[in-house]
């Protein structure tokens, strides 16, 4: 069973549209089930953050026989190189406090790493690697990710793949982190959607954005990254999801 797991449902809807899905909620996990020929694999939206990463992180793995945990989604730049849509694999996964830096880090696994590497070759996709940084609250301004940058090297930042990768190397789990960049390091968040919580709803920015109508091109804006972002990552993970699949089935004599 592949994992595949992230925090807003919105980093995955472009997957949920290919094939068919079983959609379940266990273990308090809304997750979504496919059984294609290759492989079967699990999608779970968990939440924002390190509370919800780690809890679900476990219940799923303790529920599911899972062969490798991916987790994927959008991220922030700090390379100023990177661009809205551009595919980010992670070498090191650092958890960054604020005050403290780096405490510990994480490695994925690098014949994971290696898949995605040819996945991504064969689909045309340009992809960096690098470290990355699992931060405790969102990076929004251009200045805080410029000092990230400056201190650490980290190509992006993100908030759960430290906590699913910490889970899935307790449980003996291959792990692979791969995330598309939202807001690149030249790009401040909107006031409109740093104000709302969690993960903002369409209904929350619009709110957002009738107390600060000056927001809407930034919003605009930030909507056109997103489409191409989504589109990378399902274009990515749905490639990836199968080949590994073809690369794990059983021969006919197992079967």
């Amino acid at each position: 069973m592949l994992v595949i797991v992230a925090a807003m449902r919105d980093e995955v809807s472009g997957l949920l549209k290919r094939g068919l899905w079983q959609a379940e909620t266990r273990h308090g996990i809304r997750t979504w089930r496919s059984g294609e020929r290759y492989t079967s694999v699990v999608v779970a939206v968990v939440g924002v953050g390190q509370q919800a990463a780690k809890a679900a992180a476990d219940r799923l793995l303790a529920a599911e026989r899972a062969s490798a945990l991916v987790s994927v989604g959008f991220a922030g730049g700090l390379d100023p190189m990177l661009r809205a849509g551009n595919v980010v694999l992670a070498e090191r996964i650092q958890a960054w406090r604020a005050g403290a830096g780096g405490t510990r880090s994480i490695a994925p696994d690098p014949s994971l790493l290696g898949l995605a590497e040819r996945v991504a070759g064969a689909r045309g996709l340009r992809i960096q690697k690098g470290g990355w940084l699992t931060v405790e609250s969102a990076v929004t301004s251009r200045e805080e990710k410029g000092r990230l940058w400056q201190e650490t090297g980290a190509l992006v930042v993100e908030m759960e793949s430290y906590w699913l990768g910490e889970a899935a190397e307790r449980a003996g789990v291959p792990f692979l982190a791969v995330r598309t960049i939202l807001d690149t390091a030249r790009a401040a968040l909107p006031r409109a959607v740093r104000t709302t919580t969690g993960s903002p709803s369409a209904a929350s920015v619009m709110a957002a954005l009738v107390r600060r109508p000056q927001d809407v091109p930034a919003v605009l804006g930030l909507a056109r990254s997103m489409a191409v972002a989504r589109r990378n990552l399902t274009l990515l993970v749905g490639t990836f999801w199968r080949e590994f699949g073809r690369r794990t089935a059983p021969s006919p004599r197992e079967s």
